[in-house]
């Protein structure tokens, strides 16, 4: 199978109107962008908008100056990686870059009709986004891939399906999407995960210091990684 293009045109198209009615698609603050970002990929859209609302009201602001504008600044913060340092410059600061996840990785392998490395994949969304169009472009691409090219796709409603290679040789196994990077599979329950678990000692900590020895030594070790908690001695506590 060949490797068309995407067409930009349709997908804007096809998308503007149809846009979702998200919180932070109406803010350009790199501070909320990042926090939303960092949310969405730990949960569901329809957690992160209420949870996001009550976190930007106790912390508006970082609390060391203003995030940086350029790609290797932004890869330079803990924490941060290629996804959101993308998606902050994308969403926050309107640059022509791709952003890609899950749902874009599977449109972006599908019309290409192979599964892609994800260097390839990046360089394919790149060369996709039309000029001047990259905030209007990854949201809606987005969109597209949340919509439409999900793990079981909707193809008749797909404004690429006349230009996708994956459709265009009827859909044959396997699907160039599994196994493509970016793709993920399905997300395990939340109840009696890891993430449920460090989330909890997180709201624990909001009270105050606790001994350490309250809680799980592998939860605690992953947050003392990530840099969400600090240890002093035997207590653990929130960073300051």
């Amino acid at each position: 199978m060949s490797r068309p293009d995407i067409d930009a045109g349709a997908v804007l198209a096809w998308g503007l109107p149809r846009m979702r009615d998200l919180p932070w698609r109406n803010e350009r603050d790199p501070w909320r962008i990042l926090v939303a970002e960092v949310m969405l990929q730990q949960t569901q859209v329809e957690r992160v908008i209420p949870k996001w609302v009550a976190f930007l009201d106790d912390f508006p602001t970082p609390r060391d100056g203003l995030l940086p504008d350029g790609l290797e600044d932004l890869l330079a913060l803990p924490g941060i990686g290629p996804y959101t340092a993308r998606a902050v410059l994308a969403f926050a600061f309107e640059r022509d870059v791709a952003v890609v996840d899950t749902n874009t990785a599977r449109i972006l392998a599908r019309t290409a009709g192979e599964r892609l490395t994800p260097k390839a994949a990046q360089e394919r969304a790149d060369a996709a986004v039309p000029l001047g169009d990259g905030w209007a472009w990854n949201q809606v691409f987005m969109d597209l891939g949340a919509g439409l090219c999900r793990p079981t796709p909707i193809c008749a409603e797909c404004p690429l399906v006349a230009s996708c290679a994956w459709s265009a040789a009827e859909r044959p196994d396997p699907d160039p999407a599994i196994g493509s990077a970016g793709v993920s599979g399905k997300q395990a329950r939340f109840e009696g995960s890891r993430r449920q678990a460090r989330g909890k000692v997180l709201k624990a900590l909001n009270n105050g210091a606790r001994p350490a020895a309250d809680f799980d030594l592998q939860i605690l070790s992953s947050l003392l990684a990530d840099g969400l908690i600090e240890q002093f001695g035997t207590t653990v506590t929130l960073p300051t």
